[in-house]
């Protein structure tokens, strides 16, 4: 079975300057983000050196793919509808029996099919604006209609359900990702916690948070504290190898074989002994391979780890 080798050396560093692409300039390179070249199956990946945009690129790639599928899917429900009206199928199905998808995900799957039909003509149909669609709450309490439209609509809704569901492996990962990334994120400093314990202490807590906005999958970092937004720059070295490793396991398909060197390096100790333990917890990790001089990266619930 085939894994990509994730592999974190020593000299890993998410802040290393990226060479400018061949024929640029140095000051269009200052002005412009540089493509990173992804090595999908190579020994060291380069999108781990980083470049922080290629979060927001991947993303980018995910929402087109549900796009995609939610608008391939509406064309089909169409066609398929009109078909299963002529065949009988839709006479002989038990609609009672068809789930229906909540408000909120119906409200997101009709927003994303005008967000694809504003691209142009060559995306897919042109739809109403959400404005146009009627009070969602109605359609699902099915209020107001007879029991033929009752039937019909169910129907329909069953059909947008099926649709639906095939998004939400991809909005589960990305979901992951937000969470795994806000659990460090999120964390207080030893400091406040010693004020808290009613220890003297100056230091303030820092806390952050990556925001989804589930329309888009567009991403950005907050002061949780004042709501104030973050660039992706100013996070600590701690926090972009963190963002990067998680983006890596969670937003790429394919099974992984972690190896990591000194997974201490820039990350405080109580991240030192949770890292290893959420690698190993994301779905795609198949294996990690640390080599550590910390004594708290194994300080916590891996009773199956192998010293050398």
């Amino acid at each position: 079975r085939e894994h990509e080798i994730v592999y974190l050396p020593t000299y890993r560093r998410v802040e290393l300057a990226l060479r400018p692409n061949e024929g640029e300039s140095n000051y269009s390179f200052r002005r412009r983000r540089p493509k990173i070249e992804l090595t999908p199956h190579s020994l060291y990946t380069s999108d781990i050196q980083f470049g922080l945009g290629d979060i927001s690129d991947r993303l980018e790639q995910l929402n087109n793919q549900v796009l995609g599928i939610s608008n391939e899917g509406y064309v089909r429900i169409s066609a398929d509808i009109m078909r299963e009206l002529i065949d009988g199928t839709f006479d002989r199905s038990d609609q009672a029996a068809a789930p229906k998808p909540p408000e909120d995900d119906l409200e997101l799957f009709f927003r994303r099919l005008g967000q694809m039909s504003r691209r142009g003509p060559y995306f897919g149909p042109a739809l109403p604006e959400l404005s146009a669609v009627p009070d969602l709450s109605k359609v699902i309490a099915m209020r107001g209609s007879s029991e033929e439209s009752s039937k019909f609509l169910q129907y329909f809704l069953g059909k947008i359900e099926g649709v639906i569901s095939t998004t939400r492996t991809i909005e589960r990962s990305i979901e992951a990702f937000i969470q795994s990334c806000n659990k460090y994120l999120g964390s207080e400093e030893l400091s406040t916690r010693l004020e808290k314990e009613g220890m003297r202490s100056e230091v303030r807590t820092d806390a952050k948070a990556l925001r989804l906005d589930r329309q888009n999958f567009s991403v950005l970092v907050e002061s949780v504290p004042g709501g104030r937004p973050i660039p992706l720059e100013a996070l600590s070295s701690g926090e972009k190898q963190m963002i990067s490793l998680f983006a890596k396991l969670f937003l790429y398909d394919g099974k992984k074989i972690v190896l990591i060197d000194e997974p201490e390096l820039s990350l405080s100790i109580d991240w030192q002994r949770d890292i290893l333990v959420d690698v190993l917890s994301a779905e795609s990790c198949d294996q990690a391979i640390a080599i550590t001089h910390s004594p708290f990266i194994f300080d916590n619930s891996l009773e199956h780890t192998l010293g050398l």
